[in-house]
């Protein structure tokens, strides 16, 4: 899963950045960015699209009520639980809510931090 790992690459990266010290240190960090964010672009077309229905926005109302979660984190949610059900696979999520997180894990999703 080519994003997955050119995510965490630009995490890794971005951590980097606080350490350079010098002008060709940070020329090199950029050009890992650049590359990093050229393999995001062309991975892009391979991407799924959920289209947002009454049915999927009725989901993640019963999904914000079973975690107590807000409405955008509920879309969120109910969208990647959509996903692992049409696909029959496991599905890779990632937030920076904690709540959200734990309530996806509840849901059989995968965390990336």
């Amino acid at each position: 899963m080519p994003a997955i790992a050119s995510l965490e690459d630009l995490r890794a990266a971005q951590k980097e950045l606080p350490e350079v010290k010098d002008v060709e240190e940070l020329k090199r960090v950029f050009r890992r960015w650049r590359k990093i964010v050229e393999e995001l672009n062309r991975d892009w077309e391979s991407y799924f699209v959920i289209e947002i229905t009454d049915g999927l926005i009725r989901f993640a109302g019963d999904i914000a009520e079973r975690y107590l979660l807000r409405g955008f984190d509920a879309i969120h949610l109910a969208s990647a639980v959509h996903l692992k059900n049409k696909i029959n696979s496991e599905i890779y999520f990632s937030s920076h809510d904690t709540r959200l997180n734990q309530s996806a894990e509840k849901e059989g999703m995968i965390i990336v931090s």
